[in-house]
């Protein structure tokens, strides 16, 4: 199997970055399953988030140099961007929410991004902006 690696963003309005980080840190009560609003807001139960980032960026931020704080962005830059610039939402954002996923001959991570369609919650503060293949340079 050759590797494959994804990358999957969300655009999200948010007043700070507690609110975002209230937004999709998993919580977790005693002898319970995590919850995040995040992860209930795409659709899914889980997310492995050590291929997870996000960021607050405040109120109109300039999207071609905040995706630069972001792993291996080399690499999805010019279509987030592009597809960041065509999203049909009432506010232009102020944060960006970001899934790694991958498949290896020993294990995979947040696979379900392969099949996710951009499924959003009603009334969630975050607009799907795109997934994108990556081929990583070390492979």
């Amino acid at each position: 199997m050759q590797n494959e690696h994804i990358v999957a963003i969300w655009l999200g309005e948010f007043a700070s970055r507690d609110e975002l980080f209230d937004y999709t840190d998993f919580f977790y009560e005693e002898n319970e399953a995590g919850f995040s609003q995040f992860a209930h807001d795409i659709g899914v139960e889980w997310y492995d988030e050590d291929f997870f980032e996000a960021e607050f960026h405040g109120e109109g931020p300039d999207f071609g140099l905040a995706i630069q704080e972001y792993s291996w962005y080399k690499y999805y830059k010019s279509p987030a961007l592009l597809s960041i610039s065509r999203l049909n939402t009432k506010s232009r954002g102020t944060s960006l929410i970001i899934l790694f996923g991958q498949k290896t001959d020993m294990k995979e991570e947040n696979e379900f991004l392969w099949d996710y369609e951009g499924q959003v919650a009603e009334g969630a503060p975050i607009s799907f902006v795109g997934k994108f293949p990556i081929e990583l340079p070390f492979e």
